[in-house]
């Protein structure tokens, strides 16, 4: 799956947040059970997905 499906199944609230913890996974794949877990961390505050999403960076050796 890529970073824009199934977005709109997630509440307003949670979708950019999500879209930010599949960009930063920059289109590797993901289960459908990893994924309702990224939509769950998703639910979190802002800075916590932010900092989430740094760490994956770092580890695929992005930037940031």
């Amino acid at each position: 799956m890529n970073s824009s499906e199934n977005i709109e199944r997630v509440p307003p609230s949670q979708a950019a947040k999500l879209a930010t913890l599949l960009d930063a996974l920059g289109g590797i794949p993901v289960s459908d059970a990893e994924r309702r877990s990224l939509i769950h961390l998703a639910g979190d505050e802002l800075a916590t997905v932010e900092n989430i999403a740094a760490v994956i960076r770092r580890a695929r050796g992005g930037a940031r």
